[in-house]
């Protein structure tokens, strides 16, 4: 009999964009792959993969006590129905809720993968509601079960030892979620077309979209600097409390300084229309897929010298890093590269060197692998 693998994740897109290749790789290597996720539309994308699907109405970014609780009943209920040999649980909410809902049996093995711990455990968070997460995660660490915890850098990895809620023999450390690197190939930079600094992400505040803006201002402002264009590629993301409204995006716009395009439907194309691309992001990030796929396509890559960022990039080999909110010296960075395409390229080609060796999916897949084997066993 197959053994049983349950991957819980708050929203299906995520799952799309960022463990779909470990699960496939599960059910290649024989495992039984039923993924638990809100179906914000995306189902039928990941049963045409032959995976399992059950339905869960996670809320990212809000926390109602009575609806956590629901979700955590039914999934204690599906635990104890189809006894999963292993739960991979990821992100802060159903670490939380799965791990605890695991408690009902000892005997299923549990991976919890931490992608970034988001604006709270920054400077930016609140210091109530992480002593409150603190407590939830010793409640929900505090188990009889196998347990592995995937973290994405060092810095997450030491907040969750510091506050003993793990053992260091339970820590397991991925640079990240992996990238195709033949689907993401290199691209060299085409001289012959109007400059382009680029910069993704979800419209949320504290990934530095400001900033972007402001060091857009400040660079087009100078008649050298006035052909290039500063394009925001992202979707609006209204429930979370630190979005970036509509309105104001637009009278961004208004201004001349960016461009808008919205939810960028090809990554790749977009990366690689551009001269740089920009992540000015002081968020708990994990390791940016963004920037992981930036360094394969072969772009020079500005973003802070912030946890999981300053994973992507060597300062003065393939991009810069900067402190966080400081637009001036991002903009002092950017022009430096746009006055120089030999500069880019030669960073790009270092990125793409960095990917090759630090962020294959082979290599995030494998080790996935021999976390699952080992449990099973």
């Amino acid at each position: 009999m197959k053994k049983k693998i349950f991957i819980v994740v708050n929203v299906d897109w995520f799952f799309l964009s960022h463990r779909l290749p470990i699960a496939l790789a599960a059910q290649e290597n024989g495992f039984d792959v039923t993924i638990i996720t809100k179906d914000s539309g995306r189902r039928s994308e990941i049963e045409e993969h032959g995976l399992k699907f059950c339905d869960m109405p996670f809320e990212r970014s809000v926390f109602n006590p009575i609806n956590e609780y629901l979700l955590y009943l039914r999934l204690k209920k599906m635990y104890k129905k189809e006894k999963p040999d292993i739960v991979h649980h990821v992100t802060l909410k159903p670490m939380i809720l799965g791990s605890l809902a695991a408690k009902c049996n000892p005997n299923i093995s549990i991976v919890n993968a931490v992608s970034g711990l988001g604006i709270l455990f920054s400077s930016e968070g609140s210091k109530l509601k992480r002593v409150l997460v603190l407590k939830l995660l010793r409640k929900a660490f505090d188990l009889k079960n196998k347990v592995r915890v995937i973290f994405q850098n060092h810095e997450d990895k030491s907040i969750f030892l510091d506050a003993n809620l793990i053992e260091k023999n339970q820590a397991v450390f991925i640079k990240g979620s992996g990238v195709n690197l033949e689907e993401f190939s290199y691209v060299p930079t085409k001289i012959d077309k109007k400059r382009r600094v680029f910069m993704a992400a979800r419209l949320l505040y504290p990934k530095g979209f400001h900033e972007f803006f402001l060091a857009a201002q400040h660079i087009k402002s100078k008649e050298e600097f006035k052909d290039v264009d500063f394009i925001i590629a992202g979707g609006l993301d209204d429930i979370n409390p630190s979005a970036i409204q509509e309105s104001t995006i637009k009278q961004w716009e208004e201004t001349g300084s960016i461009k808008w395009i919205g939810f960028s439907k090809d990554m790749k194309k977009d990366i690689a229309l551009s001269d740089v691309v920009v992540f000015p992001s002081y968020y708990g990030e994990g390791v940016p897929k963004f920037l992981i796929e930036t360094c394969a396509i072969g772009r020079p890559i500005i973003t802070t010298n912030h946890a999981g960022c300053r994973d992507c990039v060597e300062h003065g080999r393939n991009g810069y890093l900067v402190p966080s909110k400081d637009h001036l010296e991002m903009a002092e960075y950017l022009m430096n590269l746009l006055r120089d395409p030999q500069l880019c390229e030669d960073f790009g080609l270092h990125s793409r060197l960095k990917a090759e060796n630090e962020f294959s999916i082979e290599l995030v897949t494998g080790i996935h692998m021999k976390i699952y084997q080992e449990l099973s066993n």
